[in-house]
């Protein structure tokens, strides 16, 4: 079983929703977003046991949108601070959205949706490890 599918029974996955909508301010976002490159930084870049195997990030407000889908993020800081940071351009350029209360229930169905996705992949490489094909 590779690395993140070992320990994705133990340690469980972790998805954000956030709420972006109004009373939520261009104050508050700032503050997320060093949050979030704190704990980037150190969940990349920690070594021995991986606390946070996955991860995901979804906003919701007017509509839910998946800004990091689900999935491994030992070793790709780089990469997680550029979506975060191309996050919190896109969202100080725009005003905060009014909540829109469906897209709670959008935010929890998507997020669940990759979930089951993350699931299946970990079973289907499982089943190839102990059964290939010859």
């Amino acid at each position: 079983m590779n690395q993140v599918g070992a320990r994705f029974s133990r340690q469980p996955a972790h998805v954000l929703i956030l709420d972006i909508s109004r009373p939520f301010n261009h104050d508050a976002l700032v503050n997320v977003y060093q949050s979030l490159t704190d704990f980037f930084s150190l969940v990349t870049h920690i070594s021995g046991q991986l606390r946070v195997p996955l991860f995901g990030l979804t906003t919701i407000g007017q509509y839910a949108e998946t800004i990091f889908p689900l999935q491994p993020i030992k070793g790709t800081f780089a990469r997680l601070h550029s979506l975060v940071t191309e996050f919190k351009r896109s969202a100080m350029d725009n005003p905060m959205p009014a909540f829109v209360p469906e897209s709670l229930s959008q935010g929890f169905q998507d997020v669940l949706s990759q979930y089951q996705r993350q699931q299946q992949t970990f079973r289907q490489v499982e089943l190839f490890k102990f059964h290939p094909k010859d």
